[in-house]
């Protein structure tokens, strides 16, 4: 079966057309913009050595950002950076809230936090007690966490912070690829959740 062929059976007519159209539009020969081989693997997305280098930097560069703010040097321009986490905390918020929706007795009392980065799913869970016939725990019954990651540095970059009602989730924290296979039987979790982490994950 050609590249081509393959193309169509994948996306279709319209999208293997676009796919002709952005190589014509770009100069592009076929190699270098094909989504699909003859052997039917993807093509990575991302370097996720990269990736993981990128996270790293992004949490040390909050490390120090924080201590210069300690040490009154915050306001310096030439080394003040923006603090995004807003962003992150919003939408661990929203995400967890909805757990309160799902009518199931007992929650989840075991979670996956599928690239949890600094641990803002993890943050949310314990900021209120658990609503629901036979629920225990933090919000959504749930009253464990493995959060896992694959950068060391944006794990563990708030460990030294302390979290509000960490007696409601306990938590564990693991170093691996969200995009391997993940080191855990079927069926071990009740619930996986991931906060803003699985569009840079490669599909397969």
């Amino acid at each position: 079966m050609t590249t081509k062929n393959i193309t169509f059976q994948f996306l279709g007519r319209q999208g293997a057309y676009a796919i002709q159209r952005l190589r014509a539009t770009a100069n592009l020969s076929s190699h270098q913009c094909c989504f699909f081989s003859a052997s039917g693997s993807v093509t990575a997305a991302f370097d996720r050595p990269l990736k993981r280098l990128q996270r790293d930097g992004a949490a040390l560069a909050t490390q120090k950002w924080r201590r210069q703010e300690e040490e009154g040097a915050a306001n310096d321009p030439r080394t003040t950076i923006l603090d995004y986490d807003y962003f992150r905390r919003e939408i661990a918020a929203r995400l967890v809230d909805r757990l309160d929706d799902i009518k199931k007795e007992g929650g989840f009392p075991l979670a996956l936090d599928l690239g949890s980065s600094a641990g803002y799913l993890h943050r949310a869970i314990c900021a209120d007690d658990a609503i629901g016939e036979g629920q225990s725990g933090g919000i959504g019954g749930i009253n464990r966490l493995v959060q896992l990651d694959s950068s060391e540095l944006s794990l563990h970059r708030d460990d030294d912070i302390p979290v509000d009602g960490d007696e409601r989730c306990k938590t564990f924290k693991l170093v691996a690829e969200e995009d391997g296979t993940l080191p855990f039987p079927d069926g071990t979790f009740d619930l996986v959740l991931s906060c803003h982490s699985l569009h840079f994950v490669n599909s397969k």
